[in-house]
């Protein structure tokens, strides 16, 4: 039987309005198929608080993969798409080996040579957390050395350039009083350097699950939120404002940001279509939040009046346009009434209405998973343009193991038309080669939407890497923007619906210098950042080297003297330097012989 809504008493208000928009709207019909046996996945995970999945495209074949973590002691999935439906795990085979106490399977290509890497985060105190460099479509463990080699109870991941020198970095939540957070910097030579302390954003006492990369201000750059599970005493939710100088802002209680409840998933996005991104928070029987977005720096909660609320435990939760009538809707992975009472475990599947409110279309959807679920993600699997979703489960309720579940998407086209839809695969040159952090704007005949591309989505999860539009009863996008993170824009007009498109972004990195001598050498600049002075150390023969310093643009900002090793934060004139990103390359002679980046802080 289907489960009751427990919500407040705005819920019977909502019903009548709800319920005349769900039987108008031909598109809130749309129904899921469980295909997961037909699929070759039916697999039973050892869930431990929930098992990550993942979708990406390892094997550059065009199609999507499913990366999916198997719980304490039991081997990591790599499911391949073999083309039809199917899918036939190859972890083995690529390289993809580990059965420690996964939980987050976050893909990205952190080495920005075009192909998919992958992280999983470990939960276990006695192993770390994995590594996995792709080298062209098998795996290369590199945790060794990579600075991700440390256990500490890792939860959940996310991949973004929080400091705009085009690599990719890494947040990390950690669960627990005595465990600390990450911000794995990506160095730029295969190692990373933990800086959440110097930054203040290690939440130590945030037992958190996990985090998000998105611009809440629209100014350009990515903000960091944290979930945060205070049923223990923890602290509430974060959200750290990026001042644009690689440094960070705490404006959690400024915000309205900082809700005090045992947040379990994210998903982020603009429900309400009017350009800023919303977040959409699940949480214990106290009921899922919903931070609308002011579009001033600060959030109201509305969950109750939206109809979303959902008063029992809930894990993984999606923004997804299932239907293509342009709003995002959302699925959330149910877990029960509470700890010691798992009944009503079916997953909630929420329409959106497109005036700010949901109907609850769980049943009529097809999708209502009737097991306790843990982690899920949206992805393309069949490449018919419609979003089809995957979970992991734990068992039925009433003690039999339920296997996770793949829901194939059955769209029925707005209007009628199999054009109601675009994808969008981003390729960076400038900024990170996955294009994350990237906002594109369409416009139709409808309106106008925004999608921000992200790295480690709902709990423990990602969704597939390219970007997703429903068109509504447009067949056509009359203009299409880019706003990349390195400030480069991309403009396409009339651009036809129905189809995925590949959009690279303009330009040359301005940071870089010449790259055929950098693996020759590395550098070593301590302390980075650094406030006053920097000082540079080759890994080998530095006879006849001189450093030279350049700003993120690529314009020459110093060269130091001969012999001299140390910068003191001054240009050619001795002006003292804006706070921000700045690269040193050193040269013999005409060879650039290695490089680093290299951030300013106030």
């Amino acid at each position: 039987m289907k489960k009751a809504l427990t919500r407040a008493s705005t819920s019977a208000l909502l019903l009548g309005s709800s319920l005349a928009l769900f039987c108008s709207s031909a598109q809130a019909m749309d129904t899921f198929f469980d295909v997961t046996a037909a699929a070759g996945i039916e697999i039973y995970t050892n869930a431990g608080w929930g098992s990550g999945v993942a979708w990406a495209d390892f094997d550059d074949d065009g199609d999507l993969d499913l990366f999916m973590v198997d719980g304490p002691g039991d081997p990591a999935k790599v499911w391949r798409n073999d083309g039809g439906g199917t899918f036939t795990d190859v972890a083995a085979a690529v390289g993809i080996i580990d059965s420690g106490w996964g939980k987050a399977f976050v893909p990205a290509d952190y080495d920005n040579d075009g192909d998919v890497d992958v992280l999983m985060t470990n939960y276990d105190t006695a192993q770390t957390n994995r590594l996995w460099r792709n080298d062209g479509g098998t795996f290369t463990d590199v945790t060794a050395g990579s600075g991700f080699d440390w256990a500490d109870q890792a939860t959940g991941a996310c991949w973004a350039d929080f400091d705009g020198d085009r690599d990719l970095d890494c947040y990390i939540t950690t669960y627990g009083f005595t465990h600390r957070n990450r911000l794995m910097r990506n160095d730029g030579n295969g190692h990373f350097t933990d800086i959440a302390q110097s930054l203040g954003v290690q939440d130590q006492t945030g037992w958190g699950y996990q985090p998000g990369w998105f611009d809440y201000d629209n100014d350009g750059d990515l903000d960091l939120y944290v979930g945060n599970d205070n049923f223990f005493g923890g602290t509430g939710n974060k959200l750290y404002r990026n001042n644009g100088d690689a440094t960070f802002t705490d404006v959690s209680v400024a915000s309205g940001s900082n809700l005090g409840m045992s947040s379990m998933g994210l998903g982020i996005g603009d429900y309400d279509n009017d350009g800023d991104l919303d977040v959409y928070i699940s949480n214990i029987h106290t009921g899922n939040r919903l931070l609308r977005n002011n579009g001033d720096g600060t959030f109201t909660e509305v969950g109750d009046a939206a109809g979303v609320a959902v008063y029992q435990i809930c894990w993984g939760v999606d923004f997804l346009d299932m239907d293509h009538d342009t709003y995002l809707d959302i699925y959330a992975c149910a877990f029960g009434a509470s700890m010691l009472d798992p009944t009503g475990t079916e997953n909630w599947v929420f329409h959106n209405n497109g005036d700010g409110t949901f109907s609850d279309i769980s049943s009529q959807s097809g999708a209502d998973n009737p097991g306790i679920s843990y982690c899920s993600a949206w992805g393309d699997y069949d490449a018919d343009g419609d979003l089809d979703i995957v979970m992991t489960n734990w068992w039925d309720g009433d003690a039999e193991d339920l296997p996770c579940a793949l829901y194939q998407n059955d769209h029925i086209p707005v209007g009628g038309s199999a054009s109601d839809w675009l994808q969008i695969d981003l390729v960076g040159t400038v900024s990170n080669r996955d294009g994350i952090g990237a906002r594109v704007q369409i416009t139709t005949s409808e309106g106008t939407y925004i999608r921000e591309k992200q790295s480690g989505t709902s709990y423990l999860s990602s969704a597939q890497p390219a970007i997703h539009f429903g068109l509504g009863t447009a067949t056509e996008v009359q203009t299409l923007v880019v706003n990349w993170p390195s400030g480069e824009t991309s403009l396409l007009e009339n651009v036809a619906g129905g189809q995925k498109i590949q959009i690279v972004e303009p330009g040359e990195d301005p940071s870089s210098v010449d790259e055929t001598g950098v693996a020759k050498l590395g550098i070593e600049s301590q302390p980075n950042p650094f406030r006053n002075d920097v000082r540079f150390a080759l890994s080998g023969d530095a006879g006849g080297v001189q450093f030279q310093i350049f700003d993120a643009e690529g314009r020459a900002v110093r060269i130091l003297g001969a012999g001299s090793t140390q910068w003191d934060g001054q240009d050619t004139y001795g002006n003292v330097v804006p706070a921000g990103i700045y690269w040193v390359k050193a040269t013999r002679g005409s060879e650039v012989v290695a490089s680093d980046r290299i951030v300013r802080v106030r």
